[in-house]
């Protein structure tokens, strides 16, 4: 089946102040996992994650982008396994920077890019696109493509949705419920 869920990490001072940004209040909870409709955890890459699934996965792409970045560096993340889309966007300044998305359905190899990509974008790109073509050849059926959006909003935030380490720690997610 596979996993279905977006995330996004804010630039914060604190889990707080990047709850209170997002209209989110924290909730308690220590879980390895994200097991909540949104779940967060502080990375130790001075990023503050929020994960959301089922009903939060919706809200949580809905986000106003712009304006959040305007205060604060936002990654967002959007993970389908099943159909195998992926797709991961930077934004700063109440700007988005860049973004790139995988759709399986628009071909294997498919990746469209907009704005300035981070500058490991190339090497990630030819070093999975060779992956991919060495297992074209062994007639598997393995999307290598879908990591590049992935491994790009992992080198910046430091988290993947199939990881369970950040920097050599493990993470820690805490519930979060809407605010007010």
């Amino acid at each position: 089946m596979g996993f279905s869920i977006s995330w996004l990490a804010i630039k914060a001072a604190s889990a707080d102040e990047a709850c209170a940004a997002l209209g989110l209040a924290r909730a308690g909870g220590n879980s390895p996992y994200p097991d909540y409709t949104y779940s967060g955890a502080a990375l130790p890459t001075g990023w503050y994650l929020v994960v959301g699934a089922d009903e939060g996965y919706p809200a949580l792409l809905g986000k106003d982008m712009q304006g959040l970045s305007q205060t604060h560096d936002i990654v967002v993340c959007e993970v389908e396994e099943h159909v195998m889309f992926s797709s991961s966007a930077c934004w700063m300044g109440g700007t988005r920077t860049w973004s790139v998305i995988h759709d399986c359905d628009k071909g294997p190899n498919h990746l469209e890019t907009e704005g300035t990509l981070p500058d490991d974008y190339e090497a990630i790109k030819s070093e999975v696109l060779a992956e991919q073509e060495e297992e074209d050849d062994d007639d598997d059926e393995v999307d290598f493509v879908f990591e590049v959006p992935l491994e790009l909003a992992k080198r910046l935030a430091g988290f993947k949705h199939d990881e369970v380490e950040v920097d050599g720690q493990e993470v820690s997610f805490e519930e979060l419920r809407p605010a007010g």
